[in-house]
C-alpha cells in the first residue's frame, strides 16, 4: 500500500503540467535587419491577447542629407493587427516565458559592460530592441542587442504566426527576408 501512494505521487507530479507562462503583460521587439529595410516592430499585448506588427518609419535612421538612402528605403511592411486564437495565444504564452525575461536583463546587462561592443544599428546580422512591462515592471534594452540563436528562433516563431494570419504579401516577403537562416 505504501509502493502504491509513492507511484499515485509520482504518476501525479510526471502529469502536472510543465509549461511556463509569460509574466509580461505587453511586449515590444523592434528588429533592424540589414541597411535596405526600415526597422519594424512587434508588438504582443497579452492582456487583449492581439498582436500588431508595423515599420519603425517615425525612426530617424539616416542623416536628412542622404536622400539617395530615403529614396532606396522603403516602407519594409504594412500594419497588420492579429487577434489571437487560443493556440497561438498559449504558443506566444510559451515561447516568451521567464527564461526569455532574463536572457533579454542578461544579454543587455552584458552589452551595457562590453566597452568593445559596437553602438551602431548596421551591419550583418539583426539586431532587436526589447521592450516589456506587467503590471508593477517595465524595462526596456539600452540599445539594439545581438541576440543568440535560440532567443533569436523566438521571435521567429513568432514571425511565423504572423505570416499565417497575414494576407499581405510585402509582409510575407519581410519576414521571408528576416527568417531565412532559420527554415534551412
Amino acid at each position: 500500500m505504501k509502493f502504491f501512494k509513492i507511484l499515485i505521487l509520482i504518476l501525479f507530479i510526471g502529469c502536472d503540467s510543465k509549461e511556463t507562462k509569460t509574466e509580461m503583460n505587453f511586449l515590444k521587439i523592434d528588429i533592424i535587419s540589414g541597411q535596405l529595410h526600415i526597422p519594424s516592430s512587434i508588438t504582443v499585448d497579452f492582456k487583449s491577447k492581439s498582436i500588431s506588427f508595423s515599420d519603425l518609419t517615425q525612426m530617424t535612421i539616416i542623416p536628412e542629407d542622404c536622400a539617395c538612402a530615403f529614396e532606396i528605403l522603403k516602407s519594409s511592411v504594412e500594419f497588420e493587427y492579429i487577434k489571437f486564437n487560443e493556440k497561438d495565444f498559449n504558443e506566444i504564452n510559451i515561447l516568451f516565458d521567464k527564461n526569455f525575461i532574463s536572457d533579454i536583463k542578461k544579454f543587455n546587462s552584458n552589452y551595457s559592460k562590453d566597452k568593445n561592443t559596437p553602438k551602431y544599428l548596421f551591419g550583418e546580422g539583426k539586431r532587436y530592441r526589447i521592450n516589456f512591462a506587467n503590471d508593477s515592471t517595465k524595462f526596456s534594452t539600452d540599445d539594439f542587442l545581438i541576440l543568440d540563436y535560440h532567443n533569436q528562433h523566438k521571435i521567429y516563431e513568432v514571425l511565423k504566426i504572423i505570416k499565417k494570419h497575414t494576407i499581405s504579401t510585402n509582409n510575407k516577403k519581410y519576414i521571408n527576408h528576416l527568417s531565412f537562416e532559420f527554415e534551412k
